[in-house]
């Protein structure tokens, strides 16, 4: 039988960091409407988010497990210095759920809501099975 997902490489299943950042990602709540996003911010703190950018679900990470976040992000796509002094746990859990906007992504424009959308209605059955387990995670966490 093949599976549709990706396996993690070896060192992201044996890692003591990466085993507890993959349990942390496996209990953040995310949007439901799946035209959300994860994002660490320089602040250190991992949020989920809706496609307007209001948090969904934040946790304020220990620097060792912004370094394991940053080495699961293929190169170029964020500047690992800028994280370098990131502390999430040293941020107050107000600023996690009511961050500075400049710590966030921009909103999604209306054209790639639509296109997600589009994408979406054209594979109803994979987009309910998204939306299933993101309400079990939902329901799980609480």
């Amino acid at each position: 039988m093949t599976s549709n997902r990706c396996e993690p490489p070896d060192w992201q299943k044996t890692d003591p960091e990466q085993q507890e950042l993959s349990a942390l990602l496996e209990h953040l709540k995310q949007d439901i409407s799946l035209l959300g996003c994860i994002s660490l911010g320089k602040d250190g703190v991992l949020r989920s988010l809706t496609a307007d950018r209001d948090v969904v679900d934040a946790i304020g990470l220990k620097p060792s497990l912004c370094a394991a976040l940053l080495k699961r992000i293929p190169p170029g796509i964020m500047n690992k210095a800028d994280y370098e002094s990131a502390d999430g746990t040293k941020v107050s859990k107000e600023a996690w759920f009511h961050p500075e906007k400049s710590l966030l992504p921009p909103p999604l424009d209306d054209e790639t809501k639509a296109r997600s959308l589009k994408a979406m209605e054209d594979d109803p059955e994979s987009s309910q099975l998204k939306r299933d387990k993101l309400k079990k995670t939902w329901e799980d966490v609480q």
